[in-house]
């Protein structure tokens, strides 16, 4: 094995201390938290459901989601919060991964759809989706 392939295995493959995803998934999921807090997120999409279909433009995937109601779309606020906070602290992090991977991306999706569209909210929804098939909780 060259050099070169021998760094890079190292780098990427080499057995290392739990502590730095540990302090990784910690600090994604403040953050996480942070934005969720910061953006207004769940009073921002409330009047959103409430639109006539004219107004709606689904994209992608989301032309095969239904729309939930202001109520529903707060207990969906909810529950990302606590599978974020889940998924951070460690518990259930492959179930509690996902959740928070399909909750970011119905949240991003709902806000496309009505021309609420900025490309950073989809970063967290990458690097969820990433998480979500990284190894997690293998001992």
């Amino acid at each position: 094995m060259s050099r070169f392939a021998a760094a890079w295995d190292d780098f990427w493959f080499r057995a290392v201390e739990p502590t730095q995803l540990a302090l990784c998934r910690i600090t994604y999921g403040v953050m996480l938290i942070w934005l969720m807090w910061t953006q207004d997120f769940n009073d921002s999409l409330l009047p959103l459901p409430d639109l006539p279909d004219a107004f709606r433009l689904p994209v992608g995937a989301f032309k095969y989601l239904p729309v939930v109601d202001p109520h529903t779309l707060h207990v969906l606020g909810i529950a990302l919060v606590v599978a974020i906070i889940a998924s951070t602290v460690g518990f259930m992090t492959r179930i509690s991964t996902v959740a928070v991977f399909a909750l970011l991306f119905y949240r991003h999706a709902m806000r496309a759809s009505f021309g609420k569209l900025t490309h950073y909210e989809a970063i967290p929804v990458i690097i969820t989706g990433i998480r979500m098939l990284a190894e997690a909780g293998e001992v």
